[in-house]
């Protein structure tokens, strides 16, 4: 009896709670992985769901200011944006850890890309547009709210907001260490390769590590 209570005991660990008997703590991820799939399943929907509305409104913006120059790459971007939901959601009904992890490992990826080029206006488009306006009001707010790469004010706050639901998205804490693969290897690669493509200059490196900096605090 003493054993059996030794390895039902709990022990705190860096991010972490766990069993003292490896074989009490199978028995807990077995008893407790399909509820937790369906709950990481379910907050993925609403992510899916809020991922569709950003991408219709964006829409919207691109067409009124661009015409249709963006309009494909937004209607791709909002029909993945529903498939991942529709997964999403099979995935709560039918839980699946395979599939768990593809939608969030795709999510981990296409939550920065919605924030660049083709799926929104580069910062060369926004300046032209820019130049071209007679507008001053416009002109104000496009140079202090900067969209165009992912430093920009709201990519930043997507990108924050993102961290911050990864304890509900997440199925166990231990693999929240998964964030920082994300926010030092996938931010890093998708702006050095947008700057690449794009050849923008609004946003230099040294504020762009300083904002990443402020996403690792």
């Amino acid at each position: 009896t003493n054993t059996a209570l030794a390895e039902d005991s709990l022990f705190l660990t860096w991010y972490t709670i766990k069993f003292k008997g490896k074989q009490a703590e199978k028995q807990w991820y077995d008893h407790a992985g399909s509820t937790k799939i369906k709950d990481s399943a379910l907050n993925l929907v609403w992510v899916g769901i809020f991922a569709c509305i950003y991408q219709s409104l964006e829409l919207a913006q691109n067409v009124e200011k661009y015409g249709y120059y963006y309009f494909c790459w937004n209607c791709l971007s909002i029909v993945a944006a529903m498939a991942v939901t529709a997964a999403a959601t099979l995935c709560f009904k039918y839980p699946s850890k395979r599939l768990y992890w593809s939608l969030l490992v795709f999510f981990f990826f296409f939550i920065p890309a919605m924030q660049l080029e083709p799926f929104t206006a580069s910062c060369h488009k926004v300046l032209s547009r820019m130049k071209a306006s007679l507008h001053m009001k416009m002109l104000d707010a496009e140079l202090r709210h900067f969209d165009c790469a992912l430093p920009g004010h709201s990519s930043m706050q997507i990108l924050i907001t993102w961290i911050l639901v990864q304890p509900w998205v997440i199925m166990h804490f231990e693999h929240i260490h998964l964030v920082w693969f994300w926010v030092l290897g996938v931010l890093p690669g998708w702006a050095m390769l947008d700057q690449w493509m794009t050849e923008c200059k609004v946003f230099p490196k040294p504020e762009m590590w300083w904002r990443l900096c402020l996403l690792i605090i």
